[in-house]
């Protein structure tokens, strides 16, 4: 028999305050667990269930759990196959998005129904989109018949219209075309394509190209010295070996240049700049 049977349940209230009373002489615990204090106001009494009520309640979990259905392996397997393909869609476009070149997606691809699908799906990396390059070409693009010339678009400043008539461009027309123009854009009243301040025109590529080669060379001049020696010894070594135009090389030379370059009897001074 415990402590709080011999003193009676009556007595609970004075042991209460027995024990707080005594708190400065004897330890709480010590004295709480002699009278059986705690283990008596801890216990917590458990509920009576009836029989048939827990059969019931049994049954009716059991139900629950055969109404979920439950995971096949072969729905498994096909929910990890998706969730790999959303995955490679994923990094797919992040490649994409940082190299700037489309990738290619290898195997099998499921077509999707674009009128079941909204502007959110766009943004949903899990839908299997595929990315296009949003770029147009070029569409101020002349194409000539005449590989010989190129086309360009001058600017109708009389002055600078003066200056390329001089250097040998002409208009171009609807003749010269080797397939229409990208832009929409009709012949004016004088039979030329005009856009707004420019106009199409057309210069022999053997004149336009030595015109740009001199311009490139003179750029160099000003910003890259070594470029320019580099240049300038090319340029002398193709006149010891071959000649120039008023003055060809004599047979065997460029092979005797060779010899005492390879020898290191012979070289052109250029300055060691950077």
């Amino acid at each position: 028999m415990s402590n709080l049977e011999e003193f009676g349940s009556s007595n609970l209230e004075d042991i209460k305050f027995i024990g707080e009373e005594a708190s400065d002489l004897l330890p709480k615990e010590t004295f709480n667990s002699v009278l059986g204090v705690e283990s008596a106001m801890n216990t917590p009494t458990p509920k009576f269930v009836p029989p048939t009520l827990k059969k019931k309640k049994e049954d009716y979990e059991d139900n629950a759990r055969q109404a979920v259905p439950q995971p096949t392996p072969e729905k498994e397997a096909q929910t990890a196959e998706d969730r790999i393909k959303a995955l490679e869609d994923m990094i797919m476009t992040l490649r994409e998005g940082l190299s700037g070149v489309k990738v290619v997606q290898s195997g099998p691809q499921r077509k999707l129904d674009f009128s079941q699908l909204s502007e959110l799906d766009v943004y949903d990396l899990s839908t299997p989109i595929e990315t296009i390059e949003h770029q147009y070409e070029d569409y101020s693009e002349i194409q000539l018949k005449d590989p010989n010339y190129i086309a360009r678009w001058v600017n109708i400043n009389p002055i600078r219209m003066g200056q390329m008539k001089v250097f040998g461009f002409t208009y171009v027309t609807e003749e010269d075309l080797a397939s229409p123009l990208g832009m929409d854009l009709q012949l004016d009243e004088n039979g030329v394509y005009r856009n707004f301040d420019v106009v199409a025109m057309k210069a022999p590529k053997e004149k336009y190209f030595k015109a740009l080669r001199t311009n490139y060379l003179r750029a160099l001049a000003q910003t890259q010295q070594k470029k320019v020696h580099e240049l300038a010894q090319q340029v002398t070594e193709q006149a010891i070996m071959n000649g120039t135009a008023d003055n060809k090389a004599p047979v065997g030379q460029a092979v005797e240049y060779q010899k005492r370059k390879a020898a290191g009897q012979l070289n052109i001074y250029s300055p060691n700049l950077t």
